[in-house]
């Protein structure tokens, strides 16, 4: 608080923030200067208080010294919380240490194993397939001159429709007057999808089980 006096009968001083850093303000009628530096403010700054009484002008001239401190860092980019089975998904992590000199090493601290992550660049990238839909846990953690952060997320991975496949393999000779039999197996992985047969083309000396997959 910056106080004036004339003693002078009568006469007051009126104070007035000539020179003032950005990060402060100057209320000339309590004559309050105030307000918060950061990181941008660290170093000196010249303040110049003018008090006016008639026809009498004086000056307060300083500098303010602002000193570092050791500031956290942080994450500068959004999480990237969707995927889709069997496209590549990627998120590139960044941070930031606003302390000159400081840097930020990065670390994967809970990946899920289809994905990878390379601390070097902050990529976060991996293709899910069927058995990874739903939700997995992520968590990246940043240090910086002792200063430790987490990003923390869930990425949730949607199904996309599989098609069908055989899992048996075709039985491709058979010999004259002796039993042939083939027995047929399909799977869909997508969950709660069960794989209907049918003998689209048979032989005439042959007949399909739809229920068993027995070509016999």
């Amino acid at each position: 608080t910056v106080t004036a006096e004339d003693v002078d009968a009568g006469e007051t001083v009126t104070l007035e923030g000539t020179t003032i850093p950005d990060w402060l303000s100057f209320t000339a009628g309590t004559g309050v200067l105030t307000g918060t530096p950061d990181n941008d403010d660290v170093g000196d700054h010249d303040v110049v208080i003018t008090g006016t009484s008639g026809t009498d002008t004086i000056t307060q001239e300083f500098t303010i010294t602002v000193e570092g401190v050791n500031d956290e860092p942080t994450f500068t980019s959004t999480e990237v919380t969707a995927a889709t089975e069997d496209r590549v998904y990627s998120y590139t992590v960044t941070a930031e240490d606003v302390d000159a000199g400081e840097t930020v090493t990065l670390e994967g601290t809970i990946i899920p194993t289809w994905l990878s992550f390379n601390r070097d660049t902050g990529v976060l990238s991996g293709t899910p397939l069927n058995e990874n839909v739903g939700d997995h846990d992520v968590v990246i953690t940043g240090r910086s001159e002792g200063d430790e952060i987490t990003q923390t997320f869930t990425i949730t991975v949607e199904n996309v429709n599989d098609a069908p496949t055989f899992t048996s393999t075709e039985v491709t000779e058979a010999t004259e007057d002796k039993a042939y039999s083939y027995t047929v197996t399909a799977e869909d992985v997508d969950e709660g999808e069960a794989v209907t047969l049918a003998g689209t083309t048979i032989p005439t000396w042959l007949s399909f089980n739809t229920g068993t997959g027995v070509l016999s």
